[in-house]
């Protein structure tokens, strides 16, 4: 690929017009001799002399790489095949129907140097819609009303997650000849999802830990001797999926944070920076807060990965170090299983790796907390600024399209009219507003009309009554309820009085079709009356 480009072409070919020699031109601008001769004698660049050998013309590339640049911007970059798939239904439409070359999309690339290949990470697109300039002014604006209370304490608290038995899938060495490529190893680690709750402050302090287990209570045997007498502070507990709930928050700001933060005076504030998770949004929770003096700064949704220190390299450098001494100890005993004791041994030296002061107060740089600086998040990576098209130029059809009278006015109220343009422009308008008028009455009346046309349809038919003792149905009953007419139907546990002229024999026989139940039941006050009414008629009789 050459290293020059057709600028310097063209300034080599103006040093030669102003007098110069073409081997001080050729060696200022760094282009060969022979390409600068050929230029000056009339020679066209590769890309023009060989635009007709190419599948797409030099301008439907040009649109197509313009195209690419903007869906970066709009954080959906479009793949190698996604590109020759557009190229080739570019070719379709024009009636070539040949397949492109296998090597297309490379070449492409290097007819357009303002384009490359790049490794592309899969992101939810939440997280990229979420962060924009706008969102991150916004949160710094919140900031700065609390930028009263001292550095040392503003704290961040977040809730991580990792796999128990999880290590890295690292190089191997194996046979040349059979899977070159990748292989498979067992293992017989567990996949249990532990939680930790973690708070580290703006001077590079981290708080102790608070462990959630995915267990229904803790057991001595998960603790070694040693482990205890060094960190006695730690804070275990469990769930039954291994996640934070509303009470567990509540128990790490009484047991881990508020102890461990406390200032020197009790009517020192503190800042505490976490997301917007429903246990830190909780009745109990804030209360807690409130009462000791604690301000919550809630980062905006989907925007942790930019503007929450932990999650922006604490985390994720932890994750990895627990992964490397969990494969060091998986080299020596392949056999073993990760327990809880193990995990917690692992993840104590990691710690204290990866939570180290110095890269706590890297993270609460990169962030732009402290320092306070917004420009660092705004020049992250992830921070998506949708390209300003420009605007489509007005159509013929836009400008002589008056939608009322006011239109009409507007357009001719600048220009100079005769008497008689005037009066034929004042009919128009008073034409169109008629017009306009008479248009909207007609979509009323279609509106009403149509809401008559719907409530004049017949009613669903109604569900299959069944009773509750039953736990199944027959499709024989649902074909028996729906053949009956709709005033036959059951709608209830209860039947209708029967009018004066229908006969009691009808009475009883509706009356045995709705007991649909065989159970026996107590008798009602209305049976009562009725059977009571019954005897009272045969013994008169």
């Amino acid at each position: 690929m050459p290293l020059y480009t057709e600028d310097d072409v063209a300034h080599a070919l103006l040093d030669l017009a102003d007098g110069s020699t073409l081997r001080a031109a050729a060696a200022r601008h760094r282009i060969p001799k022979n390409t600068l001769r050929g230029r000056q004698l009339g020679a066209q660049p590769a890309r023009q002399g060989h635009g007709d050998q190419q599948r797409l013309t030099p301008t439907q590339e040009d649109l197509l790489e313009q195209w690419i640049i903007r869906q970066e911007a709009l954080g959906y970059a479009p793949t190698h095949a996604q590109i020759r798939a557009i190229a080739t239904g570019v070719l379709q439409a024009t009636g070539d129907q040949q397949p492109l070359g296998m090597k297309w999309s490379t070449h492409f690339i290097r007819r357009h140097p303002a384009v490359k290949t790049k490794l592309g990470r899969r992101t939810d697109w939440q997280r990229i819609d979420a962060v924009t300039p706008a969102s991150i002014e916004l949160f710094f604006s919140l900031y700065q009303t609390v930028d009263w209370i001292p550095v040392h304490r503003r704290y961040n608290a977040d809730e991580g997650g990792i796999m128990e038995g999880q290590g890295i899938n690292g190089l191997i060495i194996g046979s040349s000849q059979s899977n070159p490529n990748s292989v498979p190893v067992k293992t017989i680690n567990n996949r249990t999802w532990t939680s930790i709750i973690e708070c580290i402050s703006a001077v590079g302090v981290a708080l102790d830990p608070l462990v959630i287990f995915k267990a229904k209570s803790i057991q001595e045997q998960w603790f070694k001797r040693d482990f205890l007498e060094k960190h006695p502070n730690w804070q275990v507990t469990f769930s039954e999926n291994g996640w934070t709930s509303n009470s567990i928050a509540v128990e790490w700001l009484n047991k881990v944070f508020l102890p461990q933060t406390k200032p020197d005076e009790p009517m020192n504030a503190r800042l505490l920076i976490i997301d917007g998770h429903g246990s830190h949004t909780a009745e109990d929770f804030m209360t807690i807060c409130y009462l000791n003096n604690i301000y919550l700064l809630f980062l905006p949704a989907h925007t942790s990965h930019v503007l929450q220190p932990l999650d922006l390299g604490c985390f994720s450098s932890l994750k990895t170090i627990y992964r490397r001494l969990m494969n060091e100890h998986m080299a020596l005993s392949d056999t073993t299983r990760i327990g809880k004791a193990a995990f917690l041994e692992f993840y104590a030296r990691a710690r204290e790796i990866g939570l180290r002061e110095r890269n706590i107060c890297s993270r609460w740089k990169a962030t732009g907390l402290w320092p306070k600086s917004i420009h660092k998040p705004l020049r992250s990576r992830w921070v998506v600024i949708k390209p300003q098209l420009p605007l489509p130029p007005p159509t013929l059809t836009a400008i002589l399209s008056p939608k009322c009278g006011k239109d009409i006015k507007r357009q001719w109220a600048s220009k100079q009219c005769t008497p008689s343009t005037r009066l034929f422009n004042r009919k128009t308008s008073n034409a169109l507003d008629k017009a306009v008028l008479a248009c909207s009455m007609k979509d009323r009346e279609i509106k009403r009309l149509q809401l008559q046309l719907e409530q004049g349809k017949p009613a669903k038919r109604r569900k299959v009554i069944q009773d509750p003792n039953e736990r199944f149905v027959s499709l024989a009953q649902v074909l028996a309820q729906s053949n009956q007419r709709p005033e036959q139907r059951i709608t209830g546990p209860q039947q209708e009085t029967a009018s004066p002229g229908e006969s009691s024999s009808e009475s009883e026989e509706e009356a045995e079709i709705m007991r649909r139940s065989t159970r026996a039941r107590r008798p009602t006050k209305r049976y009562i009356e009725r059977d009571g009414g019954e005897d009272k008629s045969n013994s008169e009789s």
